[in-house]
């Protein structure tokens, strides 16, 4: 699929498409990659925030999948727990 860049006043405009049923008045944090890509993220984001999850909660789901901590640190983990 192709989109087509307009100029409107000073800002060039894209256009998208209906199919990706992008909802109106929404606001987007615009990030321009190394590689040209153009990434557009919803500032009000129903993505979780999953670097302040609750350690035990992150616990509870490891297990439920099978995943398991074996205890040992192999980077710059940390110990909440820990006094």
């Amino acid at each position: 699929m192709t989109v087509h860049t307009y100029k409107q006043g000073n800002d060039l405009v894209i256009t998208i498409p209906s199919e990706f049923k992008v909802k109106e008045n929404r606001d987007y944090q615009a990030e321009i990659l190394p590689d040209g890509t153009i990434k557009f993220i919803p500032k009000d984001s129903s993505f979780p925030d999953i670097w302040n999850d609750d350690p035990k909660d992150i616990a509870a789901f490891n297990q439920e999948i099978g995943s398991f901590d074996d205890g040992v640190n192999y980077g710059r983990e940390f110990n909440l727990y820990e006094e």
